[in-house]
This record gives structure tokens, sequence and C-alpha cells, in this order.
């Protein structure tokens, strides 16, 4: 049976074989900036603004990679096309990308710090199935959302308009949501006690034909977010950040 494909550092590789070195610093320091874009209908969705939040991700955190954005939206497109056959009927990709500070050298037991420059970088694209099982009774029910005591990391620490894989505190939130309920997903709170996002969510009121977001301070702008605020803009309804 065909394997999907993943695309790793230059080339593509069957899925089981995309692997990171143990030295790589996405896994000591956590020294990583991601996206996800999914599709429908084996459609990439709302690529070009996944794509340029991704950028700014790297641009923010001094990432040089060898591959353009117009690359990568062309390796997205490989993966989306051979992938999305091997998955099951009326299911869908997520399509990852992450890219790293590269390998810690020192690690290696080399004297010199980890290199600079876009070859010096970990970059890898990957799809994963989207099972519609696992959320399906979001829709008919809704989700179950717990606010636990683990805060959201303040912007004075880490920039909230990059989305990295620092993801401890996140870990860490959701165990806490599950002794309030187990059923629930982790809403957090920022420094100042207002709402912020899920791990994997946006968070939004529609109350009077007005749609409530929070603010920039603390909350990465998702993709859907801005979607669903030009869909509002459509229909003529308005919106207010916290």
């Amino acid at each position: 049976m065909p394997e999907p494909l993943a695309y790793l550092n230059g080339e593509y590789v069957p899925f089981p074989e995309c692997r990171l070195h143990v030295s790589d610093m996405g896994i000591i320091q956590a020294a990583t900036v991601t996206d996800m874009v999914r599709t429908f209908g084996g459609k990439p969705f709302e690529l070009e603004a996944h794509l340029e939040r991704f950028g700014r991700s790297l641009e923010a955190v001094g990432f040089e990679l060898a591959e353009s954005s117009a690359d990568l939206g062309t390796i997205i497109g490989r993966l989306a096309e051979n992938n999305y056959p091997l998955i099951p009927a009326g299911h869908d990709l997520g399509i990852v990308l992450f890219a790293t500070a590269g390998v810690h050298n020192v690690y290696l037991g080399e004297p010199q710090p980890p290199g600079e420059g876009a070859g010096a970088r970990t970059i890898c694209v990957h799809t994963m199935p989207l099972s519609f099982e696992r959320w399906a009774g979001q829709y008919e029910t809704g989700a179950r959302l717990a606010v636990p005591t683990v805060r959201h990391i303040a912007p004075e620490i880490i920039d909230p308009h990059i989305k990295y894989r620092s993801r401890l505190h996140w870990y860490q939130a959701d165990r806490q949501a599950k002794t309030i309920d187990p059923q629930a997903t982790a809403l957090l709170l920022d420094d100042q006690g207002f709402v912020t996002e899920t791990n994997g969510a946006n968070f939004l009121i529609a109350r009077d034909d007005v749609l409530l977001l929070p603010g920039e301070r603390t909350t990465l702008w998702g993709v859907s977010r801005a979607f669903l605020t030009r869909i509002a803009a459509d229909l003529g309804i308005g919106w207010w950040f916290s």
C-alpha cells in the first residue's frame, strides 16, 4: 500500500522515515515555529494566509529558509495531491509546516554553537488525516470548555503573533481542564484575566449581530478568525475586540 509522503530538508520521503535528530533545537529548546493548513475536498484552505502567517513567524524568530513561500505552496500542493487519495473517503487532511533552529552542534560534541543561515535550519511539511469522528459530537452538542489556573504566556515573554511549538503550558492547561470536566478543552485567560484562546482554536461570541473577539495583545490571529471577520463584513455583522 502506498505510503503518504512528507518533505524534510529538501527531500520528499515516506512519512515513516520523516524523523528529527535528537539534537535538533526543536527538541532541545522547542525552538520551532509552525502552522497548519487543512483541506476541504483535498484542496488547501486559505493557503496564502497560512503561508503569510508562517512567514511572519519565521521572520520574528530570525529563521531563514532555503524554501520561499512559493516553494512551500508547491510542496503543500504536491503532498495534498499525493496523500489525499490515501485517506478514507469523505475525510480531509491537516497539512503541518514547521521549522526549527536546526541541529545543536554542541550536543554533537562540536565546540561551535548552532549555525546560522538557510542551510542550518530544519524544515518539514507533513500531513495527517483529520478524523471527523473525533469532533462529530461537538457539532451536535457543542464544545465543552474549562478555565484552568494556568495562564496564557504574557506578550512580554513571547510575542503571541508567533505561532510556535513551546507549548508545555498548553499541555498542563488541558490536563487541568480534564480534572474539571473530562470532555473539556482549556480556555486560557491572560495575565490580566481576559479571555484569550484554546490550544487549537480561536474563541468568539456571537451576540445581537455582533462578533465579540479577544484582543490581539495576547492572542494569535487565527486564519479562521480572519476569515470569519471577512464573512461578517460581507453580511453587515459588526465585530468588537476586547
